[in-house]
């Protein structure tokens, strides 16, 4: 199994999300744990829970009625944050070539862009 290649450091996971992660094992290193993130903006609530070391990221977002999104992600290949003109987002890459990156933006509000590749000859 690959690891994540590119990886924030925990402060700028503290720092992008506006939140103390929950870890699960408190006698582990964060990178072989699973960090639980919780960002707030509005009446929206985005959960980010992150395992690094087995390349595994989930996302709940929800609204005080419904979830609106739940992904459970695997073969990530990596993270990386992008602040530009109030604009905060995590881009999170695949190890799977038919993948698009996923773009969840978290400031000035949450929002999610994905997809996959088109045109695929196969």
């Amino acid at each position: 199994m690959n690891t994540i290649e590119t990886f924030p450091e925990m402060y700028e996971l503290i720092d992008i999300f506006e939140s103390i992660p929950e870890i699960l094992d408190k006698d582990l290193d964060w990178y072989y744990n699973e960090s639980t993130f919780v960002l707030r903006r509005d009446n929206e609530i985005l959960e980010v829970i992150i395992e690094p070391a087995i390349n595994r990221l989930r996302l709940i977002w929800r609204d005080k009625k419904r979830i609106r999104m739940e992904l459970d992600l695997e073969e990530v290949a990596g993270l990386v944050i992008t602040k530009n003109n109030g604009e905060e987002s995590i881009q999170v890459s695949f190890n799977d070539s038919l993948m698009k990156d996923l773009i969840v933006k978290t400031k000035p509000y949450i929002s999610v862009v994905w997809g996959t590749l088109q045109d695929i000859k196969v």
